[in-house]
Parts: structure tokens; C-alpha cells; sequence
């Protein structure tokens, strides 16, 4: 049984890990944060999580998987935190649905009529998505990869060597986030700062996103009669403290988006977190490709839930072609 290493606990590393084993590899996960941690230096915990495909990013192919593998971990097994759920989407800087390649992947696509849409708005539509609780999503993945036999070993690296040496795996996958920065030697890696609130809120049936000028979206929290509300994105701002002026914003512009939803949310009695964290991003876009015997698969930036198994399936292909290469014949001539 041909040996793997991941360095990354991440949804990434973990749907990787559960994509390998289901393949037989042995695996082994070594990272700094594991499920059920909760620091601000890795951004898998704090996601919301909407699974809206996203029209501008590329990778389609890879994100109709990851559609695909949550629709049907959902229906087969709601403990995991993956929950379906009416998704809304409004845009105010394109005039029609031309680039909404994914329209003929997710069920029951509507366009909105546009004399329905917010002012303002100039594309809306719905259909039916998820959205996911990590809290629950994580430790249920880390449950079936350590009933495989995979192994955790909680451990910072100083470089993908000794991420070899300390599992004893040839081939790794390398999937640190942020940490690649260092350990890839990456200087496109960026930090991009996201703060969102927790909030105890009726609106838990509809899932709501608007991009263009601004980043506003509701997010209901599975298990927990509340939602995340959001949100900013910052490139290369790491000031790890609440923005105060930016909460009330946050809500203002929510419920603009909801046509005053959650109009019954007090900032000072409702709010159950502020949440501040760091999204993996990267210049140029995300890096998935093998380097010799490393895999690597980072830079999603707030993309990572949106992208996961489908990325898991191409880490595996990827780790497949370097075993196949390492069982060629060598020529002696």
C-alpha cells in the first residue's frame, strides 16, 4: 500500500486524505490546527459555508464535482452538518446570466424577474444549494479518516521535507493554506481578511448571497437557530481585531439584501460572535499541480468549501501520476 503524507488538516487535506484512502492509499495528516481547534490562524472553522459556485473563479469542472459529492453527503447523511437549502443570488455589475455557467448544474435554477430585484441590482436568480456547519462538517470527516487508519500528527513545519521525514511518506500533498507562503516558498500567497457575525435569527430557511460592488451574505448555521452574516473581504489586512464600525454595516446592508429580514437582529443582545479570520488566498489564483513528488493544492482563497472534493479528486489523479512514473522501468542504457 503505496504511502501518502498531507500537511494540512483543512478541508482541503482532509477531503484529499478521504479521496486517497477511498483509493487505498495509506495516509498520514500532519498540521498545526486540527478539527476542533478554534485559533484565527486557519480559516476552515470560521467559513460560513455557502456552497455558491462562484462564475468568475474557473475550475468548473472541479467545482460541479464538489457540488455533486455534498448534494449527495446531504441527502445520505445529515450529522455531517451539510444541509439543503433554497440559495438566492444577486449581482449589480453583470446585465444577465451569460456567465452563470453553473445554471445547468444545480436543481431548480429561476431567474428573477428584474422588476422583483432590490434597487440597484441588476442579476438575480435561485435555486437549491447547502450550506454547511464546520463545527460538524470537520470532526465527521476526521471521523471516517481515522476509521480508515489515517493518522493525525499534530506538528508546525518548517518545510515539506520534514513533513517526509516525520511520516515516512515519499509522495506529499501539500495543502498549509497560508502556511505556503513558507513552505512552498510562494510569495503570491496573501491573507485575506474576512469578518462576519454569528447571529440568533429567524431567517434560517434561505440562503443569500450579492457580489459586485459590495460582499453581503446570510448564512444559516445548521443545528443552530442562528446565521453567519457578512462580510468583507481584505486583501493583506491581518488586524485580528473586530472592526466595531463594521458590524452595524454588515447588518445595514444585509438587510438591504433581504428586504429587511433580519430587521429583528440586535446588535448588542442578538450577536452571539464576531468572528475575524484569515481566507488562504493567492495572487495569480489557486495552485494545484505536481511538483516532483508533491502535490500541492492551496490558494482558494474564501473559494476552499466551494472547490474541496473536487480538488480531493484532482489530488488524487495527481498523486496516481507520480506512482505510475515511479513504477516505469528505468532504462540502463
Amino acid at each position: 500500500m503505496q504511502h501518502v503524507g498531507i500537511i494540512g488538516s483543512g478541508i482541503i487535506g482532509l477531503l484529499s486524505a478521504l479521496a486517497l484512502t477511498d483509493a487505498g492509499y495509506q495516509v498520514t495528516i500532519v498540521a498545526r490546527d486540527l478539527p476542533g481547534d478554534e485559533t484565527q490562524d486557519w480559516a476552515s472553522p470560521w467559513a460560513g459555508v455557502s456552497i455558491f459556485p462562484h462564475p468568475d473563479a474557473g475550475g468548473e469542472s472541479l467545482q460541479t464535482e464538489n457540488f455533486k459529492y455534498f448534494w449527495a453527503l446531504a441527502h445520505r447523511d445529515p450529522t455531517s452538518g451539510v444541509q439543503v437549502i433554497k440559495a438566492t443570488e444577486h449581482y449589480d455589475d453583470r446585465d444577465d446570466d451569460s456567465t452563470i455557467w453553473y445554471k445547468t448544474v444545480v436543481p431548480r435554477y429561476r431567474l428573477i424577474p428584474k422588476e422583483k430585484l432590490p434597487d440597484g441590482v441588476k442579476l438575480g436568480f435561485t435555486y437549491t444549494s447547502m450550506t454547511i456547519n464546520p463545527a460538524y462538517l470537520l470532526p465527521w470527516i476526521q471521523k471516517q479518516l481515522q476509521a480508515r487508519g489515517v493518522t493525525f500528527i499534530r506538528k508546525t513545519l518548517s518545510s515539506i521535507e520534514e513533513a517526509k521525514k516525520l511520516t515516512g511518506a515519499k509522495i506529499i500533498v501539500h495543502a498549509s493554506g497560508l502556511g505556503a507562503y513558507t513552505l512552498a516558498g510562494d510569495k503570491n500567497v496573501e491573507a485575506i481578511r474576512g469578518q462576519t457575525m454569528f447571529v440568533k435569527t429567524d431567517f434560517v430557511d434561505q440562503l443569500m448571497m450579492h457580489q459586485g460592488s459590495h460582499y453581503t451574505y446570510v448564512i444559516p448555521r445548521m443545528f443552530t437557530n442562528g446565521a453567519i452574516i457578512g462580510g468583507v473581504s481584505q486583501p493583506g489586512n491581518l488586524d485580528r481585531n473586530v472592526d466595531t464600525d463594521l458590524r452595524a454595516d454588515i447588518l445595514q446592508r444585509v438587510n438591504t439584501m433581504t428586504n429587511g429580514g433580519l430587521l429583528s437582529v440586535d446588535l448588542d443582545k442578538d450577536v452571539q460572535e464576531d468572528i475575524v479570520a484569515f481566507r488562504p488566498g493567492r495572487k495569480g489564483g489557486y495552485r494545484l499541480e505536481a511538483e516532483g513528488d508533491v502535490v500541492h493544492a492551496y490558494g482558494f482563497a474564501g473559494l476552499g468549501y466551494i472547490f474541496s472534493y473536487g480538488v480531493a479528486l484532482k489530488v488524487r489523479e495527481l498523486v496516481d501520476s507520480i506512482v505510475r512514473q515511479d513504477e516505469v522501468p528505468r532504462s540502463r542504457l
